[in-house]
């Protein structure tokens, strides 16, 4: 077992069970978090402060924030460190179709994209499926070694055009990536393994950007992608929750 470890370990899969004080620690912080919430409340309480109708009004605001926002939050962080674990096998049995799609974007970005999803490791079919019926980009898709799929008309955009790829594909897993992402060559080292559990429809992989340092604004929408991916994504997972985001995505 351990040498199976090892092994999914250098493609970056950890196998090893969540640290125990990590789950306490959080647990110690819910708990300071709910005393800190019924402290904020009792104020308003002890103070005579709901004597304003505008300030029972905005004390019912806080209230429904915190239920629905703060304590649902730490519920399913809660739930991360129950999510269930195991060994994962490599999958050798399944085909895959990559899809990448294109609507009229600039070509450098449609060419570097595309080549990154075709230079992933493993076994797969790339595919670009262009709504903007280039004739550049077939060309392109040829040089790559891609498949290129176009359509009539443009109906309901993107999924539209992920639709009829698939009635003209014939891979069990699809991989969906929006124009503006560049697949990392071990993505599917270490996606497909999960699909070894027949319970698993769709795996989400984390966004990751490039432009972090830009601006302040890109980094703290970096720091909010961290959250919603790692806490909220695997404690709904837990729940039976998860959420399918579009892109970065493969489906079974």
């Amino acid at each position: 077992e351990e040498r199976e470890a090892e092994r999914f370990r250098s493609v970056g899969i950890d196998l090893r069970t969540n640290v125990r004080w990590d789950e306490v620690g959080y647990i110690i912080l819910v708990i300071l978090g709910v005393f800190a919430l019924f402290y904020y409340f009792s104020w308003w309480f002890g103070d005579s402060s709901l004597r304003s109708p505008f300030y029972i009004l905005w004390f019912v605001i806080a209230i429904v924030f915190s239920i629905f926002q703060v304590l649902c939050v730490w519920v399913i962080d809660l739930a991360t460190f129950r999510r269930k674990r195991g060994y994962r096998r490599p999958v050798n049995d399944l085909t895959v179709d990559v899809f990448v799609t294109a609507s009229g974007e600039a070509y450098d970005l449609i060419e570097r994209s595309l080549a990154a999803a075709c230079n992933m490791r493993g076994s797969h079919r790339t595919w670009l499926l262009d709504d903007g019926h280039d004739p550049r980009l077939k060309e392109l898709a040829d040089q790559v070694g891609a498949g290129y799929l176009i359509r009539e008309g443009r109906k309901d955009a993107k999924a539209g055009n992920i639709n009829a790829a698939l009635d003209r594909t014939e891979g069990d897993l699809v991989v969906i990536f929006d124009i503006d992402h560049v697949a990392d060559p071990q993505f599917l080292e270490r996606t497909l393994p999960l699909f070894a559990d027949r319970g698993v429809g769709f795996v989400q992989v984390m966004l990751t950007y490039e432009n972090e340092k830009e601006s302040r604004i890109a980094h703290a929408a970096v720091q909010t992608t961290l959250d919603f991916y790692n806490p909220i994504s695997i404690g709904s997972d837990r729940l039976g929750s998860a959420t399918l985001i579009g892109s970065n995505a493969l489906i079974r």
